[in-house]
């Protein structure tokens, strides 16, 4: 970066450098050092503006949680729940590496409490408020992350996409005749969509709440 860009610095910057680096990177190999490098100052020059690397990671996240979508209320509050589902599983899916993060950092942002709010708003429209709401919202972050990460492998630091479902990758040396279940399984495995898999999920899901 050129030395008069270095004045042009501020947090938004830098959180879009670090998911940047994030991305192609990974987690392990994201520090202050080397955003530093990728922006042209110093280390010790992201502190002006980024308090550690605690508030990093939570701009990154906010980041992240910025790019899920949240359009206005319709009639059918279920399908727009749907609709959140399908756009944080998107958002996920587009940053792989960044799934350690989102699963682990509580909400306590300005951002992230905001999309926590307009869930909640969607579920009361659906008469589910109070504790039950709370268990909702735990329910569907937790399928919506845990699905993400069963779509993808971890390798050296770095989430990439998987696609454990192929015939091929569950070719082993033990004959699956003696597990007769797993050995039919196996015929069906062409038919594998992660689409109506997601769906499954989510209606099981509401199934269980009687909604």
């Amino acid at each position: 970066m050129p030395k008069n860009e270095i004045g042009k610095l501020n947090r938004e910057k830098i959180f879009k450098a670090a998911l940047a680096m994030l991305d192609e990177h990974g987690l392990d190999n994201l520090s202050m050092r080397k955003l530093g490098v990728k922006l042209g100052v110093k280390a010790m020059s992201l502190y002006n503006y980024v308090e550690n690397k605690e508030s990093l990671f939570d701009g990154i996240v906010d980041l992240i949680i910025k790019e899920m979508s949240t359009p206005k209320a319709t009639n059918d509050w279920k399908a727009d729940l749907h609709g959140v589902a399908y756009s944080f599983h998107t958002v996920l899916i587009q940053h792989p590496n960044a799934l350690p993060l989102i699963a682990t950092r509580p909400i306590k942002t300005q951002v992230g409490l905001e999309k926590v709010e307009y869930m909640l708003s969607i579920l009361n429209r659906g008469k589910i408020s109070g504790i039950k709401a709370l268990y909702t919202l735990h329910v569907l972050v937790s399928f919506i992350t845990g699905y993400a990460f069963l779509e993808v492998g971890t390798a050296k630091g770095e989430v990439k996409l998987n696609t454990y479902t192929s015939v091929e990758k569950m070719k082993t040396s033990i004959d699956l005749k003696q597990f007769p279940c797993i050995f039919e399984l196996l015929h069906d495995m062409p038919l594998y969509n992660s689409k109506e898999e997601f769906d499954y999920g989510l209606e099981l899901i509401f199934k269980s709440l009687n909604i």
